[in-house]
Protein backbone atom coordinates (compact mmCIF):
# COMPACT_ATOMS: atom_id res chain seq x y z
CA UNK A 1 0.00 0.00 0.00
CA UNK A 2 2.84 2.40 0.90
CA UNK A 3 4.59 1.60 -2.35
CA UNK A 4 1.40 2.24 -4.32
CA UNK A 5 1.00 5.68 -2.70
CA UNK A 6 4.63 6.54 -3.45
CA UNK A 7 4.20 5.49 -7.09
CA UNK A 8 0.97 7.47 -7.37
CA UNK A 9 2.61 10.57 -5.92
CA UNK A 10 5.58 10.22 -8.27
CA UNK A 11 3.22 9.79 -11.22
CA UNK A 12 1.20 12.88 -10.28
CA UNK A 13 4.23 15.13 -9.84
CA UNK A 14 5.90 13.76 -12.95
CA UNK A 15 2.91 14.20 -15.27
CA UNK A 16 2.07 17.63 -13.88
CA UNK A 17 5.53 19.00 -14.61
CA UNK A 18 6.59 17.00 -17.66
CA UNK A 19 5.69 17.85 -21.27
CA UNK A 20 3.63 15.33 -23.27
CA UNK A 21 6.78 14.03 -25.05
CA UNK A 22 7.95 12.62 -21.72
CA UNK A 23 4.82 10.51 -21.23
CA UNK A 24 6.17 7.41 -23.06
CA UNK A 25 9.24 7.22 -20.81
CA UNK A 26 7.08 7.54 -17.71
CA UNK A 27 4.79 4.74 -18.90
CA UNK A 28 7.82 2.53 -19.54
CA UNK A 29 9.07 3.15 -16.03
CA UNK A 30 5.66 2.31 -14.61
CA UNK A 31 5.50 -0.93 -16.57
CA UNK A 32 8.97 -1.88 -15.38
CA UNK A 33 7.98 -1.24 -11.77
CA UNK A 34 4.82 -3.30 -12.25
CA UNK A 35 6.91 -6.18 -13.62
CA UNK A 36 9.25 -6.05 -10.64
CA UNK A 37 6.40 -5.93 -8.14
CA UNK A 38 4.62 -8.85 -9.79
CA UNK A 39 7.71 -11.07 -9.86
CA UNK A 40 8.59 -10.30 -6.25
CA UNK A 41 5.06 -10.97 -5.01
CA UNK A 42 4.90 -14.31 -6.86
CA UNK A 43 8.41 -15.72 -6.60
CA UNK A 44 10.58 -14.32 -3.79
CA UNK A 45 11.70 -17.08 -1.41
CA UNK A 46 11.84 -15.13 1.86
CA UNK A 47 10.01 -11.87 1.29
CA UNK A 48 9.66 -9.74 4.42
CA UNK A 49 8.56 -6.53 2.78
CA UNK A 50 8.50 -4.76 -0.56
CA UNK A 51 11.06 -2.15 0.44
CA UNK A 52 13.46 -4.01 2.76
CA UNK A 53 14.62 -7.42 3.80
CA UNK A 54 15.58 -8.80 0.38
CA UNK A 55 18.75 -10.90 0.35
CA UNK A 56 21.97 -9.66 -1.22
CA UNK A 57 21.62 -11.97 -4.22
CA UNK A 58 18.37 -10.37 -5.38
CA UNK A 59 19.25 -7.38 -7.55
CA UNK A 60 17.92 -5.19 -10.32
CA UNK A 61 19.99 -5.22 -13.52
CA UNK A 62 19.82 -2.40 -16.01
CA UNK A 63 20.24 -3.16 -19.72
CA UNK A 64 24.06 -2.95 -19.63
CA UNK A 65 24.30 -5.12 -16.52
CA UNK A 66 21.96 -7.70 -18.04
CA UNK A 67 24.11 -7.89 -21.18
CA UNK A 68 27.20 -8.34 -19.00
CA UNK A 69 25.52 -11.16 -17.10
CA UNK A 70 24.72 -12.98 -20.34
CA UNK A 71 28.30 -12.44 -21.53
CA UNK A 72 29.67 -13.83 -18.25
CA UNK A 73 27.69 -17.04 -18.67
CA UNK A 74 29.47 -17.52 -21.99
CA UNK A 75 32.86 -17.12 -20.29
CA UNK A 76 34.01 -13.66 -21.38
CA UNK A 77 33.80 -10.06 -20.12
CA UNK A 78 35.67 -6.77 -20.21
CA UNK A 79 37.72 -6.19 -17.08
CA UNK A 80 40.97 -6.87 -15.24
CA UNK A 81 40.44 -10.55 -14.43
CA UNK A 82 39.29 -10.83 -10.82
CA UNK A 83 36.39 -12.41 -8.95
CA UNK A 84 35.38 -10.60 -5.77
CA UNK A 85 33.07 -11.12 -2.81
CA UNK A 86 31.73 -8.72 -0.18
CA UNK A 87 32.98 -9.99 3.20
CA UNK A 88 32.56 -8.23 6.51
CA UNK A 89 32.51 -4.79 4.94
CA UNK A 90 35.39 -5.42 2.52
CA UNK A 91 35.59 -6.28 -1.17
CA UNK A 92 37.84 -9.34 -1.18
CA UNK A 93 39.50 -10.89 -4.24
CA UNK A 94 38.51 -14.57 -4.29
CA UNK A 95 39.95 -15.59 -7.66
CA UNK A 96 42.38 -14.15 -10.23
CA UNK A 97 42.39 -15.05 -13.93
CA UNK A 98 45.77 -16.39 -15.01
CA UNK A 99 47.70 -14.05 -17.30
CA UNK A 100 45.07 -11.31 -16.92
CA UNK A 101 45.86 -7.65 -16.08
CA UNK A 102 45.31 -8.19 -12.35
CA UNK A 103 47.56 -11.26 -12.24
CA UNK A 104 50.34 -9.44 -14.12
CA UNK A 105 50.07 -6.56 -11.63
CA UNK A 106 50.63 -8.96 -8.73
CA UNK A 107 47.09 -9.09 -7.35
CA UNK A 108 46.40 -12.40 -5.60
CA UNK A 109 43.47 -14.12 -3.91
CA UNK A 110 42.86 -12.59 -0.49
CA UNK A 111 43.76 -9.03 -1.49
CA UNK A 112 41.23 -6.31 -0.63
CA UNK A 113 40.02 -3.68 -3.11
CA UNK A 114 39.99 -0.43 -1.12
CA UNK A 115 39.16 2.15 -3.79
CA UNK A 116 38.09 2.33 -7.43
CA UNK A 117 38.87 5.54 -9.31
CA UNK A 118 39.66 7.22 -5.99
CA UNK A 119 36.29 6.42 -4.44
CA UNK A 120 36.41 4.26 -1.28
CA UNK A 121 34.51 0.98 -1.52
CA UNK A 122 32.72 1.80 1.73
CA UNK A 123 31.24 4.87 0.02
CA UNK A 124 30.56 3.45 -3.45
CA UNK A 125 29.24 0.07 -2.31
CA UNK A 126 30.33 -3.31 -3.70
CA UNK A 127 28.05 -3.42 -6.72
CA UNK A 128 28.90 0.07 -7.96
CA UNK A 129 32.60 -0.59 -7.36
CA UNK A 130 32.54 -3.80 -9.38
CA UNK A 131 30.76 -2.07 -12.24
CA UNK A 132 33.50 0.56 -12.27
CA UNK A 133 36.22 -2.08 -12.34
CA UNK A 134 34.67 -3.64 -15.41
CA UNK A 135 34.38 -1.85 -18.73
CA UNK A 136 35.28 -1.98 -22.42
CA UNK A 137 38.60 -3.55 -23.40
CA UNK A 138 41.55 -1.19 -23.92
CA UNK A 139 40.31 1.32 -21.35
CA UNK A 140 41.98 2.03 -18.00
CA UNK A 141 40.86 1.79 -14.40
CA UNK A 142 42.71 2.88 -11.24
CA UNK A 143 42.28 0.82 -8.08
CA UNK A 144 43.82 0.73 -4.61
CA UNK A 145 44.64 -2.75 -3.31
CA UNK A 146 45.32 -3.75 0.28
CA UNK A 147 47.11 -6.81 1.65
CA UNK A 148 47.62 -7.89 5.22
CA UNK A 149 50.97 -6.71 6.57
CA UNK A 150 51.70 -4.47 3.56
CA UNK A 151 51.04 -0.88 2.58
CA UNK A 152 48.14 -0.26 0.21
CA UNK A 153 49.09 -0.09 -3.48
CA UNK A 154 47.49 2.23 -6.02
CA UNK A 155 47.70 0.95 -9.60
CA UNK A 156 46.27 1.73 -13.02
CA UNK A 157 45.40 -1.29 -15.15
CA UNK A 158 44.27 -1.58 -18.75
CA UNK A 159 41.14 -3.65 -19.19
CA UNK A 160 41.08 -6.60 -21.58
CA UNK A 161 38.55 -9.09 -22.86
CA UNK A 162 38.83 -11.72 -20.15
CA UNK A 163 38.16 -15.21 -21.41
CA UNK A 164 37.60 -17.49 -18.47
CA UNK A 165 39.25 -20.85 -18.99
CA UNK A 166 36.61 -22.92 -17.26
CA UNK A 167 38.30 -26.31 -17.65
CA UNK A 168 41.96 -27.26 -17.39
CA UNK A 169 43.19 -30.87 -17.39
CA UNK A 170 46.51 -32.64 -16.85
CA UNK A 171 47.62 -36.26 -16.91
CA UNK A 172 49.55 -37.15 -13.77
CA UNK A 173 51.88 -40.07 -13.17
CA UNK A 174 50.23 -43.46 -12.91
CA UNK A 175 47.32 -42.60 -15.17
CA UNK A 176 45.71 -40.19 -12.72
CA UNK A 177 43.84 -37.18 -14.10
CA UNK A 178 43.78 -33.66 -12.66
CA UNK A 179 40.84 -31.49 -13.67
CA UNK A 180 40.40 -27.86 -12.59
CA UNK A 181 37.02 -26.19 -13.16
CA UNK A 182 37.26 -22.42 -12.71
CA UNK A 183 33.51 -21.81 -12.92
CA UNK A 184 30.42 -23.41 -14.41
CA UNK A 185 29.53 -21.91 -17.78
CA UNK A 186 27.29 -22.95 -20.63
CA UNK A 187 29.08 -25.89 -22.23
CA UNK A 188 31.32 -26.73 -19.24
CA UNK A 189 30.02 -30.31 -18.98
CA UNK A 190 30.89 -30.95 -22.62
CA UNK A 191 34.39 -29.54 -22.15
CA UNK A 192 34.93 -31.73 -19.09
CA UNK A 193 33.88 -34.83 -21.03
CA UNK A 194 36.17 -33.90 -23.94
CA UNK A 195 39.11 -33.21 -21.62
CA UNK A 196 38.73 -36.55 -19.86
CA UNK A 197 38.59 -38.33 -23.23
CA UNK A 198 41.78 -36.55 -24.35
CA UNK A 199 43.61 -37.46 -21.14
CA UNK A 200 42.55 -41.08 -21.43
CA UNK A 201 43.71 -41.19 -25.06
CA UNK A 202 47.09 -39.75 -24.02
CA UNK A 203 47.38 -42.38 -21.30
CA UNK A 204 46.43 -45.19 -23.69
CA UNK A 205 44.33 -46.91 -21.03
CA UNK A 206 41.42 -46.15 -18.69
CA UNK A 207 42.20 -43.44 -16.16
CA UNK A 208 43.11 -44.71 -12.72
CA UNK A 209 41.47 -41.88 -10.80
CA UNK A 210 40.56 -38.21 -10.87
CA UNK A 211 41.41 -35.15 -8.80
CA UNK A 212 38.50 -32.74 -9.38
CA UNK A 213 39.58 -29.28 -8.23
CA UNK A 214 36.73 -26.87 -7.42
CA UNK A 215 38.76 -24.57 -5.18
CA UNK A 216 38.14 -20.89 -5.86
CA UNK A 217 35.14 -21.77 -8.03
CA UNK A 218 32.33 -19.27 -7.24
CA UNK A 219 29.66 -21.21 -9.14
CA UNK A 220 27.83 -20.36 -12.34
CA UNK A 221 25.11 -22.01 -14.39
CA UNK A 222 22.92 -24.66 -12.71
CA UNK A 223 22.67 -26.80 -15.85
CA UNK A 224 26.47 -26.97 -16.04
CA UNK A 225 26.77 -28.18 -12.45
CA UNK A 226 24.12 -30.83 -13.10
CA UNK A 227 25.83 -31.89 -16.34
CA UNK A 228 29.26 -32.25 -14.74
CA UNK A 229 27.86 -34.22 -11.79
CA UNK A 230 25.98 -36.46 -14.21
CA UNK A 231 29.28 -37.45 -15.85
CA UNK A 232 30.35 -39.25 -12.68
CA UNK A 233 27.02 -40.68 -11.50
CA UNK A 234 25.09 -43.50 -13.11
CA UNK A 235 21.90 -43.17 -11.08
CA UNK A 236 20.07 -41.12 -8.46
CA UNK A 237 19.29 -37.49 -7.69
CA UNK A 238 21.85 -34.74 -8.25
CA UNK A 239 20.09 -31.74 -6.69
CA UNK A 240 16.58 -30.55 -5.93
CA UNK A 241 15.08 -27.10 -5.48
CA UNK A 242 12.33 -26.03 -3.10
CA UNK A 243 10.30 -22.85 -3.10
CA UNK A 244 9.37 -20.49 -0.28
CA UNK A 245 6.59 -22.78 0.95
CA UNK A 246 8.92 -25.79 1.11
CA UNK A 247 7.31 -27.43 -1.92
CA UNK A 248 9.57 -29.26 -4.36
CA UNK A 249 10.00 -27.28 -7.56
CA UNK A 250 12.38 -29.53 -9.50
CA UNK A 251 14.62 -32.55 -9.05
CA UNK A 252 17.57 -33.20 -11.36
CA UNK A 253 18.65 -36.80 -11.79
CA UNK A 254 21.54 -38.65 -13.37
CA UNK A 255 20.70 -40.23 -16.70
CA UNK A 256 24.13 -41.16 -18.10
CA UNK A 257 26.84 -43.74 -17.50
CA UNK A 258 29.80 -42.97 -15.25
CA UNK A 259 32.50 -41.52 -17.52
CA UNK A 260 35.23 -42.96 -15.25
CA UNK A 261 33.60 -46.38 -14.89
CA UNK A 262 33.90 -46.23 -11.10
CA UNK A 263 37.52 -45.03 -10.86
CA UNK A 264 38.02 -43.15 -7.56
CA UNK A 265 37.63 -39.38 -7.29
CA UNK A 266 39.07 -36.91 -4.81
CA UNK A 267 37.28 -33.55 -4.94
CA UNK A 268 39.10 -30.46 -3.67
CA UNK A 269 37.08 -27.56 -2.31
CA UNK A 270 37.67 -24.48 -0.16
CA UNK A 271 35.74 -21.72 1.56
CA UNK A 272 35.33 -19.89 -1.77
CA UNK A 273 33.71 -22.88 -3.54
CA UNK A 274 30.08 -21.83 -3.87
CA UNK A 275 26.72 -22.39 -5.51
CA UNK A 276 27.17 -24.68 -8.54
CA UNK A 277 30.42 -25.99 -7.02
CA UNK A 278 28.52 -26.99 -3.91
CA UNK A 279 25.86 -28.73 -5.98
CA UNK A 280 28.53 -30.95 -7.54
CA UNK A 281 30.36 -31.55 -4.27
CA UNK A 282 27.13 -32.36 -2.43
CA UNK A 283 25.94 -34.80 -5.08
CA UNK A 284 29.22 -36.73 -5.30
CA UNK A 285 29.53 -36.80 -1.52
CA UNK A 286 25.99 -38.01 -0.86
CA UNK A 287 26.33 -40.80 -3.41
CA UNK A 288 29.70 -41.87 -1.96
CA UNK A 289 31.27 -41.20 -5.33
CA UNK A 290 34.11 -38.95 -4.16
CA UNK A 291 36.26 -38.12 -1.17
CA UNK A 292 36.01 -34.41 -0.38
CA UNK A 293 39.27 -32.87 0.78
CA UNK A 294 39.88 -29.26 1.78
CA UNK A 295 37.79 -26.69 3.61
CA UNK A 296 34.08 -26.25 4.27
CA UNK A 297 32.51 -24.57 1.26
CA UNK A 298 30.93 -21.11 1.15
CA UNK A 299 27.26 -22.00 1.68
CA UNK A 300 25.52 -20.18 -1.17
CA UNK A 301 22.59 -22.46 -1.89
CA UNK A 302 19.88 -20.13 -3.16
CA UNK A 303 18.46 -20.19 -6.66
CA UNK A 304 18.47 -16.95 -8.65
CA UNK A 305 16.07 -16.66 -11.56
CA UNK A 306 16.82 -13.95 -14.13
CA UNK A 307 13.59 -12.31 -15.25
CA UNK A 308 13.84 -9.95 -18.27
CA UNK A 309 11.93 -6.68 -18.15
CA UNK A 310 10.40 -4.50 -20.87
CA UNK A 311 13.10 -1.83 -20.55
CA UNK A 312 15.88 -4.25 -21.58
CA UNK A 313 16.99 -4.86 -18.01
CA UNK A 314 16.15 -7.72 -15.66
CA UNK A 315 15.80 -8.70 -12.05
CA UNK A 316 17.89 -11.51 -10.61
CA UNK A 317 15.48 -12.85 -8.03
CA UNK A 318 15.95 -15.47 -5.33
CA UNK A 319 13.15 -17.96 -5.97
CA UNK A 320 14.22 -21.19 -4.25
CA UNK A 321 16.99 -23.07 -2.45
CA UNK A 322 19.20 -25.99 -3.38
CA UNK A 323 19.09 -29.31 -1.52
CA UNK A 324 21.58 -32.18 -1.80
CA UNK A 325 20.34 -35.70 -2.67
CA UNK A 326 20.10 -36.48 1.07
CA UNK A 327 17.77 -33.50 1.54
CA UNK A 328 20.26 -31.15 3.23
CA UNK A 329 20.04 -27.43 2.42
CA UNK A 330 23.29 -25.97 1.12
CA UNK A 331 22.35 -22.38 1.94
CA UNK A 332 24.16 -20.97 4.97
CA UNK A 333 25.71 -24.32 5.85
CA UNK A 334 28.01 -25.28 3.00
CA UNK A 335 29.46 -28.70 2.26
CA UNK A 336 31.74 -30.32 4.83
CA UNK A 337 34.79 -32.20 3.48
CA UNK A 338 35.60 -35.74 4.57
CA UNK A 339 39.16 -34.63 5.26
CA UNK A 340 39.89 -31.08 6.41
CA UNK A 341 43.02 -29.37 5.05
CA UNK A 342 43.80 -25.73 4.33
CA UNK A 343 43.77 -25.19 0.61
CA UNK A 344 46.41 -22.48 0.38
CA UNK A 345 50.01 -23.45 -0.45
CA UNK A 346 52.45 -23.63 2.45
CA UNK A 347 55.42 -21.28 2.97
CA UNK A 348 57.42 -23.41 0.54
CA UNK A 349 54.80 -22.91 -2.17
CA UNK A 350 53.78 -26.58 -2.16
CA UNK A 351 50.09 -27.36 -2.52
CA UNK A 352 49.60 -29.83 0.34
CA UNK A 353 45.98 -30.58 -0.51
CA UNK A 354 46.88 -31.58 -4.06
CA UNK A 355 49.69 -33.81 -2.78
CA UNK A 356 47.33 -35.48 -0.32
CA UNK A 357 44.73 -36.03 -3.05
CA UNK A 358 47.33 -37.70 -5.25
CA UNK A 359 48.43 -39.87 -2.34
CA UNK A 360 44.85 -40.99 -1.67
CA UNK A 361 44.27 -41.99 -5.27
CA UNK A 362 47.49 -44.00 -5.40
CA UNK A 363 46.63 -46.12 -2.37
CA UNK A 364 45.79 -49.59 -3.64
CA UNK A 365 42.90 -50.11 -1.23
CA UNK A 366 40.96 -47.35 -2.99
CA UNK A 367 41.19 -49.05 -6.39
CA UNK A 368 37.76 -49.49 -7.90
CA UNK A 369 35.85 -47.73 -5.14
CA UNK A 370 35.28 -44.13 -3.99
CA UNK A 371 38.43 -42.96 -2.21
CA UNK A 372 37.84 -42.53 1.48
CA UNK A 373 34.09 -43.02 1.27
CA UNK A 374 34.02 -44.12 4.88
CA UNK A 375 36.08 -41.17 6.13
CA UNK A 376 34.51 -38.53 8.38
Amino acid sequence: MILALVVAAAWTSRTAAAPPDDMALTLMQMRTLTDVMGHVQRDYVAIRGMLSGLDRHTVYLDADQYRRLESDSQGRYGGIGIEVDWREGELAVVAVTEEGPAARAGIVRGDIIREVEGIPITKAGPRTALERVRGPADTKVTITVGREGQADRRMTLRREVIRIIAVHGELLDGGLAYLKIGNFQTGTAGRVADTLAELEASHGAPLGGLILDLRGNPGGVLSAAVGVSDLFLSRGDIVSTRGRDGADLATYQSDADDALDGAPIVLLLDKVSASASEIGAGALKDHGRATLLGEKSFGKGSVQTVLPLRNGGAIKLTTARYYTPSGVSIHGTGIEPHIYMESKPGPDGIDRALLEATKLLRQSDFAGQPAGADSN
